[in-house]
Protein backbone atom coordinates (compact mmCIF):
# COMPACT_ATOMS: atom_id res chain seq x y z
CA UNK A 1 0.00 0.00 0.00
CA UNK A 2 1.16 3.43 -0.99
CA UNK A 3 1.58 6.28 1.54
CA UNK A 4 0.01 9.53 1.39
CA UNK A 5 1.97 12.78 -0.04
CA UNK A 6 0.87 15.72 -0.30
CA UNK A 7 -2.55 17.14 -0.66
CA UNK A 8 -3.47 13.54 0.83
CA UNK A 9 -2.70 11.88 -2.42
CA UNK A 10 -1.82 8.33 -2.43
CA UNK A 11 1.78 7.54 -4.04
CA UNK A 12 2.60 4.06 -5.22
CA UNK A 13 4.87 2.09 -2.76
CA UNK A 14 8.73 2.27 -4.18
CA UNK A 15 9.96 -0.29 -2.17
CA UNK A 16 7.72 -3.07 -3.21
CA UNK A 17 8.28 -2.60 -6.77
CA UNK A 18 11.95 -2.36 -5.95
CA UNK A 19 11.89 -5.51 -4.25
CA UNK A 20 9.59 -7.15 -6.88
CA UNK A 21 12.27 -6.08 -9.58
CA UNK A 22 15.05 -7.68 -7.61
CA UNK A 23 13.23 -11.06 -7.46
CA UNK A 24 12.40 -11.30 -10.88
CA UNK A 25 16.06 -10.39 -12.07
CA UNK A 26 17.36 -13.14 -9.94
CA UNK A 27 14.74 -15.68 -11.17
CA UNK A 28 15.71 -14.61 -14.60
CA UNK A 29 19.63 -15.28 -13.91
CA UNK A 30 18.64 -18.43 -12.84
CA UNK A 31 16.95 -19.38 -15.88
CA UNK A 32 19.21 -18.39 -17.81
CA UNK A 33 21.94 -20.57 -16.10
CA UNK A 34 20.06 -23.49 -16.56
CA UNK A 35 19.77 -22.16 -20.09
CA UNK A 36 23.70 -22.00 -20.66
CA UNK A 37 24.12 -25.12 -18.94
CA UNK A 38 22.05 -27.48 -20.99
CA UNK A 39 23.61 -25.90 -24.11
CA UNK A 40 26.85 -27.31 -23.40
CA UNK A 41 25.86 -31.00 -22.90
CA UNK A 42 23.37 -32.68 -24.99
CA UNK A 43 22.07 -35.43 -22.56
CA UNK A 44 17.93 -35.47 -22.81
CA UNK A 45 17.84 -34.80 -19.06
CA UNK A 46 19.39 -31.13 -20.08
CA UNK A 47 17.14 -30.82 -23.14
CA UNK A 48 14.22 -30.68 -20.05
CA UNK A 49 16.11 -27.94 -18.13
CA UNK A 50 16.23 -26.10 -21.42
CA UNK A 51 13.10 -26.25 -21.66
CA UNK A 52 11.94 -25.58 -17.87
CA UNK A 53 15.16 -22.17 -18.00
CA UNK A 54 13.09 -21.04 -21.38
CA UNK A 55 9.81 -21.39 -19.71
CA UNK A 56 11.08 -19.78 -16.22
CA UNK A 57 12.15 -16.51 -18.69
CA UNK A 58 8.49 -16.45 -20.10
CA UNK A 59 7.04 -16.40 -16.98
CA UNK A 60 9.70 -13.63 -15.23
CA UNK A 61 8.83 -11.18 -18.42
CA UNK A 62 5.10 -12.11 -17.69
CA UNK A 63 5.28 -10.98 -14.38
CA UNK A 64 7.76 -7.51 -15.09
CA UNK A 65 4.97 -6.62 -17.78
CA UNK A 66 2.07 -7.31 -14.90
CA UNK A 67 4.47 -4.84 -12.56
CA UNK A 68 4.78 -2.32 -15.07
CA UNK A 69 0.70 -2.51 -15.57
CA UNK A 70 0.00 -2.50 -11.80
CA UNK A 71 2.42 0.89 -12.26
CA UNK A 72 0.62 2.43 -14.34
CA UNK A 73 -2.66 1.94 -12.71
CA UNK A 74 -1.27 2.93 -9.43
CA UNK A 75 -0.06 6.51 -11.12
CA UNK A 76 -3.17 7.34 -12.46
CA UNK A 77 -5.81 6.16 -9.98
CA UNK A 78 -5.05 9.00 -8.07
CA UNK A 79 -7.52 10.35 -5.02
CA UNK A 80 -7.36 13.78 -3.42
CA UNK A 81 -8.95 13.98 -0.23
CA UNK A 82 -11.23 16.43 1.69
CA UNK A 83 -13.44 16.78 4.50
CA UNK A 84 -16.42 19.04 5.20
CA UNK A 85 -16.07 21.43 8.09
CA UNK A 86 -20.06 22.44 9.20
CA UNK A 87 -20.66 25.55 11.84
CA UNK A 88 -23.06 24.79 14.82
CA UNK A 89 -23.53 27.91 15.02
CA UNK A 90 -24.89 29.44 11.76
CA UNK A 91 -25.07 26.33 9.45
CA UNK A 92 -21.84 26.89 7.34
CA UNK A 93 -20.81 24.09 5.26
CA UNK A 94 -17.48 24.28 3.78
CA UNK A 95 -15.21 21.78 1.88
CA UNK A 96 -11.52 22.09 1.74
CA UNK A 97 -8.35 19.90 1.31
CA UNK A 98 -7.38 17.17 4.31
CA UNK A 99 -4.57 18.69 6.10
CA UNK A 100 -2.38 16.84 8.35
CA UNK A 101 -3.46 15.78 12.01
CA UNK A 102 -7.72 16.68 10.25
CA UNK A 103 -10.04 14.49 12.24
CA UNK A 104 -14.26 13.93 12.29
CA UNK A 105 -15.01 15.83 15.23
CA UNK A 106 -11.96 18.96 15.25
CA UNK A 107 -13.31 22.07 16.42
CA UNK A 108 -12.51 25.02 14.28
CA UNK A 109 -13.67 28.80 13.61
CA UNK A 110 -16.45 29.59 11.75
CA UNK A 111 -14.79 31.46 8.70
CA UNK A 112 -18.38 33.43 8.03
CA UNK A 113 -19.65 34.07 11.47
CA UNK A 114 -16.59 33.21 13.62
CA UNK A 115 -18.53 30.41 15.93
CA UNK A 116 -17.66 26.87 16.65
CA UNK A 117 -17.25 24.86 13.63
CA UNK A 118 -16.42 21.00 13.56
CA UNK A 119 -15.53 18.48 10.79
CA UNK A 120 -18.13 16.01 9.91
CA UNK A 121 -16.78 14.38 6.91
CA UNK A 122 -13.61 13.34 5.57
CA UNK A 123 -13.66 11.52 1.99
CA UNK A 124 -11.81 10.68 -1.03
CA UNK A 125 -12.47 11.13 -4.63
CA UNK A 126 -10.53 10.18 -8.04
CA UNK A 127 -8.79 12.59 -9.48
CA UNK A 128 -9.09 12.08 -13.46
Amino acid sequence: MGSLGEKGVERPATPYLLSTLVMVGLMMVIALFFITLAAKTESERNIIWAMLGFAAVLIVMMQMLEVVKARRAALEERKSISIVIECQECGEKLVRDFQRGDYVGKEEKCKKCGGKAMVTLIYSEKIR
